[in-house]
């Protein structure tokens, strides 16, 4: 699944969103920056976090992505609703 705002750039400010969690499987949620290509391939594993334009926690494999995986946060549960902010 990819979501987002394409098209919408943010520019000044502080910017909050929550996401409901609907699987406790593997997923990523976070920002991107206005060079975020919006590549998402899925069967690779690669969308929001996994290059430089972007940022993103996984709670799955308890990990924040930015390019690399560095260990972080804790494991998340179906229902749990997740906030992100900028």
């Amino acid at each position: 699944m990819y979501g987002g705002t394409k098209g919408v750039l943010l520019s000044t400010g502080k910017w909050y969103y929550e996401a409901e969690i609907h699987t406790a499987g593997c997923l990523q949620i976070g920002w991107a920056d206005g060079s975020f290509a919006g590549h998402c391939q899925s069967d690779r594993g690669d969308g929001c976090g996994d290059g430089p334009s972007s940022w993103a926690f996984d709670g799955w494999r308890r990990y924040r992505w930015h390019t690399t995986a560095t260990e972080w946060g804790c494991r998340w549960k179906e229902g749990d609703i997740v906030g992100c902010m900028v």
